[in-house]
């Protein structure tokens, strides 16, 4: 179970997670283990939107097909650098802004899942050596480099 309280200091607690094998299911479609942190982070806090700026992806979207509806259009970019799950070695499409900024968590050689993000206003490509939580985490607190989030001002009721 992925410590989750950094989060909750500013989210508030967590639901509570009774639908432990949500993406089972994924999983076995798409042939892979899901990380675990991005399990929890999302049982706890996803299908929401963080002060209607950041949408953190969870089990009811993923069961609705709404991220790997979006994904041929993604990999189309010439912006996107990475095939996205379903696609063989693919990162996983996690969240977005309203301003069509996306987040995925990218697989790693030494087993990890990192944050990356597509952040449309500045045509940039960035990629952060933190996993969901600690970025998201980091992002909160303002102390991730991500001046294409929002000044927070205290705001984080989850919509």
């Amino acid at each position: 179970m992925t410590d989750l309280s950094s989060i909750a200091a500013f989210l508030g607690e967590p639901a509570p997670m009774d639908d432990v094998d949500a993406y089972e299911e994924l999983e076995g479609k798409w042939g892979l283990r899901l990380p675990e942190d991005f399990k929890n982070l999302t049982l706890a806090y996803g299908d929401q939107s963080i002060a209607g700026y950041l949408t953190i992806f969870g089990p009811e979207l993923y069961r609705d097909g709404h991220p790997e509806s979006m994904r041929e259009a993604l990999e189309r970019s010439r912006y996107i650098p990475h095939p996205i799950l379903p696609s063989a070695g693919g990162m996983l499409h996690w969240g977005h802004t309203p301003y069509s900024d996306q987040l995925f968590l990218v697989p790693r050689p030494d087993g990890r899942w990192t944050v990356s993000a597509w952040v449309l206003s500045h045509a940039e490509w960035v990629d952060y050596e933190l996993t969901c939580v600690e970025w998201l985490r980091g992002a909160l607190a303002e102390e991730v480099a991500a001046e294409w989030l929002p000044a927070w001002e205290g705001n984080f009721e989850l919509e």
